[in-house]
Parts: structure tokens; C-alpha cells; sequence
């Protein structure tokens, strides 16, 4: 298991291996409220960040739309100061109390 999302969407790494060959990719499956398989994407192992993104996209016009803003963290993480700007209320106010270091 690599992760999941909500209660219906996980991402799995997955190897088969057989005689003289070896599958390896990255399964993201998604089932309904009554566990039945609404998706079933096969994504190359080297598609990690593809793979989490669709899951993010999955979550959050799914089970996760009532979320707020679940894809903020994408936005921070890629600096798209924008994006994450708009992902909070006009009036809203953060307090960073972490103390400033300089150390390298």
C-alpha cells in the first residue's frame, strides 16, 4: 500500500514475478459506497507523482468534494502561491510561530 484517500480510493504498488519475468506498476483502485469497483488505473512505476495526483483529483471531486480545499497541499508543495492563496477564505489570517533560523 502506498496510500489512500478517503475511505474508496488506495494506491498499491504491485509486483508479479513468474518464471524468467517480473510486472511491477502502480495500481490506483477506487470502489463506490457499496465497495464495488468504480476505477482500476495501472500507472508505470515511474509515475509515482501522476499517480498521486489522479488520486488527489479522484478524492476531491468524489467522496472528499465536501473537503475543504484537498488539493491546497498540491499547490503549496509546487509553488503556486495563487492557487494556494485562493484556496483560502479573503479574511483569513495564519500565524507562523515557527522561529526563524538562519543555521544552514
Amino acid at each position: 500500500m502506498i496510500g489512500s484517500a478517503g475511505d474508496r480510493i488506495a494506491l498499491e504498488r504491485i509486483v508479479w514475478t513468474g518464471a524468467g519475468f517480473e510486472i511491477e506498476l502502480i495500481l490506483l483502485t477506487e470502489v463506490d459506497a457499496e465497495g464495488r469497483l468504480l476505477t482500476s488505473i495501472r500507472f508505470d512505476p515511474d509515475d509515482r507523482r501522476a499517480a498521486l495526483d489522479e488520486m488527489g483529483v479522484r478524492f476531491a471531486t468524489g467522496e472528499g468534494a465536501e473537503a475543504p480545499r484537498t488539493l491546497i497541499g498540491r499547490a503549496f508543495n509546487d509553488h503556486d502561491w495563487e492557487t494556494h492563496r485562493d484556496s483560502f477564505a479573503p479574511d483569513a489570517v495564519v500565524h507562523d510561530h515557527r522561529p526563524l533560523s538562519l543555521a544552514s
